[in-house]
């Protein structure tokens, strides 16, 4: 699932490493901007976080 993610940034809150950023550009094609997320998915993704 995705709840993953937010628990990592949590984690990673925690443990107050150092760092750095490095800058990334990012190309969206017209078949991943037509594909999406659905509500429900996002809704999962709370439920995961919230339930666990």
């Amino acid at each position: 699932r995705m709840a993953h993610a937010s628990e990592l940034i949590h984690q990673l809150g925690e443990l107050k490493p150092r760092l750095v950023e490095h800058p990334v550009e990012i190309i969206y094609t017209e078949y991943s901007k037509a594909k999406g997320q659905s509500l429900l998915n996002g809704v999962n993704i709370l439920t995961d976080l919230f339930f666990r």
